[in-house]
Order: C-alpha cells, then sequence, then structure tokens
C-alpha cells in the first residue's frame, strides 16, 4: 500500500468523530459522495477525479468496518486507501446495486441512513432511493465539513506549504503580466514556476486572470483576451499541497498613476480587509468579520456590504457563514481566505489566505494593500 498522507491514528480519531456526529443524527450509516470527504476518511487521493464516475462511495457505519466502491479502472488507486476490500464495478454494471449490497454487508440498509444531497445529482439521489427502499434516507450534508473546519498539526503543515506554492504563483503572475501579453502566457509563467517548486497536485489547482478597463469579467474562464495599458487586473492562483487549497488574490493597474476612482476603490477593500482581519481571533463569532467590514463600508456607502467577506478553508470551501448572519464560534487552527471584493466602478479586491492561531491572525498570503501600478 502506498503512504497515506496522515498516520493511522489521525484517521481513527476522525472516523470516531465522524461516528459521534452520526449517532447525535440518530444515523446508522453514512453515505459518503462528496470527493473531498471521502479523501479526508479513507486517504482516497483519486477522489478529485469523482466527475468521471457514475457514482464513487464511501459507507462509514456506526460499527464496524468501512465499505468503499468506485470503477474497476481504478482497483490500483482504490487499493491504497483504508477501506478493506475495496469493490470495483464494471462500467456496464449497475453501481447502485453495489451501493446496496455494501448497505447490506453492514447490517444497515433499512436503518437510518445519511446521504449528502448537497453533493448529489437529483439523478444519483432518485437512484439511491430506489436501491435502498427499506432505508430511511436523511440529508447529511456538511456533517464531515463541520468536523474538518480546524486542522490537525499535519493538517497545518500541508496547508502551509500550499500556501508557499500558492505564494510563489502569485508572485510570478505579479512579475510576468505586463500590457501586451496574453493571459494565458502569465498563467502558464505562474504554472511553471509552482510545479518547478515543488507543485505536488493536479486538476485541484486554479488560476484566473481578469483584465480590461473596469477589472474584466469575474470568474470568465477565457485567457485569450490581450493585457492592455490602462487596464485594471486581477490576478488569482489556488496552490495545493496533499489537495489542501490555499488562495491569493490582487489587483494591479497597468499605467503610472490609476484613476482616482479606481484608487478610492481599492483604498475601500483595503481599509475592510484589515477591518475583517482585526475581527478574525479565537472566540470571536464568524459574523463579526463582515460586521467589522460592514462598518467601513457603510461609512463610504451609505448602506451594507453585499456579499460575504470569506470562507473557511482548507480541502474545500465553507460550510462557515461569514456573512452577515454568521454565528459560528472561530476556533484556533481554523484557515480562512479573507476576499474584499467591490465591482462598482470597477472590479478590484483585496484578498489574503489567514490562519487563526491560538493568539492571534497569521497571513500566509501577502494582501496587495495598496493598487500595485505597472508603469511603462
Amino acid at each position: 500500500m502506498n503512504s497515506l498522507p496522515f498516520s493511522k491514528k489521525e484517521y481513527r480519531q476522525r472516523l470516531e468523530k465522524i461516528r459521534g456526529r452520526m449517532s447525535e443524527q440518530g444515523l446508522d450509516a453514512l453515505i459518503l459522495t462528496r470527493a473531498q470527504n471521502i479523501y479526508y476518511v479513507s486517504g482516497y487521493r483519486a477522489a478529485v477525479m469523482n466527475w468521471t464516475l457514475p457514482l464513487l462511495a464511501l459507507v462509514v457505519p456506526i460499527k464496524g468496518e468501512m465499505r468503499f466502491m468506485t470503477r474497476l479502472i481504478e482497483s490500483a488507486t482504490a487499493d491504497t486507501q483504508l477501506a478493506p476490500d475495496p469493490r470495483k464495478y464494471k462500467d456496464h454494471e449497475n453501481p447502485y446495486a453495489l451501493l446496496a449490497e455494501l448497505l447490506e454487508e453492514t447490517g444497515y440498509a433499512s436503518g437510518r441512513i445519511g446521504v449528502e444531497e448537497s453533493f448529489l445529482s437529483a439523478f444519483q439521489l432518485n437512484q439511491i432511493r430506489k436501491a435502498l427502499p427499506s432505508a430511511k434516507l436523511q440529508d447529511a450534508s456538511w456533517l464531515v465539513e463541520r468536523i474538518r473546519i480546524t486542522l490537525s498539526t499535519q493538517e497545518v503543515a500541508y496547508f502551509r506549504k500550499a500556501a508557499e506554492m500558492t505564494n510563489i504563483g502569485f508572485s510570478r503572475g505579479l512579475q510576468r503580466i505586463k500590457p501586451g501579453l496574453y493571459a494565458y502566457q502569465v498563467v502558464a509563467e505562474m504554472q511553471k514556476a509552482m510545479y518547478q517548486a515543488g507543485q505536488s497536485d493536479v486538476e485541484v489547482t486554479k488560476m484566473w486572470i481578469w483584465s480590461g478597463p473596469q477589472g474584466g469579467f469575474m470568474h470568465d474562464t477565457s485567457v485569450t483576451r490581450k493585457i492592455e495599458q490602462k487596464d485594471l487586473a486581477t490576478v488569482e492562483v489556488w496552490g495545493t499541497d496533499c489537495q489542501y487549497l490555499v488562495g491569493a488574490q490582487g489587483t494591479v493597474y497597468f499605467g503610472k498613476k490609476p484613476p482616482k476612482a479606481f484608487s478610492e476603490n481599492h483604498k475601500l477593500v483595503a481599509d475592510m480587509y484589515l477591518a475583517a482581519k482585526e475581527a478574525l481571533k479565537p472566540g470571536a463569532i464568524s459574523g463579526d468579520a463582515y460586521r467589522a467590514a460592514n462598518k467601513v463600508y457603510r461609512a463610504r456607502k451609505g448602506t451594507d456590504y453585499w456579499r460575504r467577506v470569506g470562507s473557511n478553508m482548507g480541502l474545500t470551501f465553507g460550510p462557515m457563514d461569514m456573512g452577515m448572519n454568521g454565528k459560528d464560534v472561530i476556533e484556533p487552527w481554523t484557515p480562512f481566505i479573507l476576499q474584499l471584493v467591490e465591482v462598482e466602478p470597477a472590479l478590484v479586491t483585496c484578498c489574503s489566505t489567514v490562519l487563526v492561531t491560538g493568539s492571534g491572525v497569521e497571513e500566509l498570503t501577502p494582501p496587495l494593500l495598496e493598487l500595485k501600478c505597472i508603469g511603462l
């Protein structure tokens, strides 16, 4: 078996916590289908590729051994994860019938079974219901996510390594980006730098560049627009280590002196970022960061800020509410991405991934607190 990213002891502790939550919710078994949760519990690294499968599932019974199933093509990878005797189905076989068999083996096929409804398609959920007609299905979305909000010592180490990769890519992007280049040319330089430095995962790494006279189109995936003088551009990078994600994002202006409206807008998001970071501390409530940033926004704009100020991080976003109604208590060793954005009169952002420690907040990626001008 290939070495797993965590010790057997840490996996046992995770399983104990999950079963404790299952007991609280009256569940006899839990069917995990979200890729990152399967990885968290069993160490199955190929879980991120579950979009290629009709069904990928890890069955966690309240007692007894876990059951795991995937496509036959992933046999070798399946043998590296923790659940014994992993089942592999052929492409012409019915994976939902196999799932029912696994539940029968646990003895809980007619019990109360948790499913991650938020991460299943309507078709998948309907097929699970048909395959388990005697079961009492109950939504267990976010059960595992709420356990993995805070990081263990080893997770923190992976997270810090991911931050190193992110910072290398972000720094390279800021060094290389200039008018006359296409976004894909800068993205290629960023990726090359990160993999040369030790980036170890594929598929989960993300990077974007948006540019235009008003900042471009956020979340647009096109990379074929040529960057021009007097553009605003946002560079965003997500590095990873052992699938733990760290993000960095910042806005730059191509010219010696940006329009006053752009500078003022950027100062607004930078001041909001600093206020949110100051409010983010052990024992605080997750909505405190929003309220602190919103105080700055309301003083300048006369209305409430229109989005959350960030999200807790790790293998995925969420589920901690970093918006107006957040009520989660923040504990040490919880990572967050603080991402303050404004879109009028132009798209600007101030962002950093931070880690709440036992005594405060540590910035893992550098925020651009001033609008960076790349002069010609």
